[in-house]
């Protein structure tokens, strides 16, 4: 038996068309007069809830000796408004940055915190 060869297709889109499809799906995604290079919108700010009142408690609850940090925020709003950049600035290390991101998101999101134990390999 011989092996029948299927043809090939050849693609009719040129590199222009390509081009061209690609700048318009991109100038439709973007205001005609945006700024380049803004921030996204801010997310919004929970309310405190349950046993969690205000910025110290909230830090105390999930742990990792992360009250020690509560004065680099003046308030509830800017714990939950401050990114990577801003705590950066403000004199937290990566790790501290990375955990307390971390618990804002999920607390935006609804979760109840509690403490997640370091592993204790990293020092």
């Amino acid at each position: 038996m011989l092996a029948t060869r299927l043809p090939v297709r050849a693609f009719t889109t040129s590199t222009a068309v390509r081009a061209a499809a690609v700048s318009a799906a991109s100038a439709a995604t973007t205001a005609p007069n945006a700024d380049v290079g803004t921030s996204p919108a801010t997310k919004a700010v929970p309310k405190p809830r349950g046993s969690v009142k205000d910025v110290h408690s909230f830090l105390y609850q999930i742990g990792r000796d992360s009250t020690a940090v509560a004065d680099k925020f003046k308030d509830w709003e800017s714990l939950f408004t401050s990114n990577s950049e801003q705590l950066k600035a403000s004199g937290l290390n990566p790790r501290q940055r990375k955990y307390i991101l971390l618990w804002t998101e999920r607390y935006r999101n609804g979760r109840d915190l509690h403490m997640i134990k370091s592993s204790g390999k990293r020092k």
